[in-house]
């Protein structure tokens, strides 16, 4: 049994030494200019990626505030639109008044009283048309400045 563990010690140690011999006879034969090429590709293919990245990174930055900046100006005139719209509507009587709507709604009023029916759904649409007016105007008044503002 000692005979047979030193024999294959022995031979353990050979292929050790064996396989030593051999790696050091490949690691003469590598080229380190191959590997310097490869590594400076590599490189350059990272800078490359990094340049592409920035520029996309800038890009997304701009179309960024882009957006902010409609963005401001949309509260913006919504807030404008929402003053007018209740600037309007505190002084609303006497506006109402100078346009003699209130004239007319009251004509309306009594007619919503005496009618029946299908004329009485008509005569509270008529009774509603200076509102649903006044509320399209302010749309059309925030399309208009929105689109103003628009790059």
């Amino acid at each position: 049994m000692k005979k047979a563990t030193q024999e294959f010690r022995a031979k353990g140690v050979e292929t050790h030494n064996d396989f030593v011999e051999i790696l050091k006879d490949n690691l003469d034969t590598i080229n380190a200019e191959d590997i310097k090429k490869r590594i400076a590709k590599d490189v350059e293919d990272i800078a490359r990626e990094n340049k592409k990245m920035i520029e996309e990174v800038k890009k997304s930055h701009e179309h960024y505030q882009k957006r902010q900046k409609q963005l401001f100006t949309g509260i913006g005139s919504i807030l404008l639109v929402f003053m007018l719209f209740a600037l309007i509507m505190t002084i609303g009587s006497d506006f109402m008044s100078f346009l003699h709507v209130d004239t007319l709604q009251n004509a309306i009023a009594s007619k919503i009283k005496v009618s029946e029916g299908f004329m009485t759904f008509v005569w509270y649409i008529a009774y509603g048309l200076p509102y649903i007016f006044a509320i399209g105007l302010f749309i059309g008044l925030y399309e208009w400045i929105r689109a103003r503002f628009h790059d």
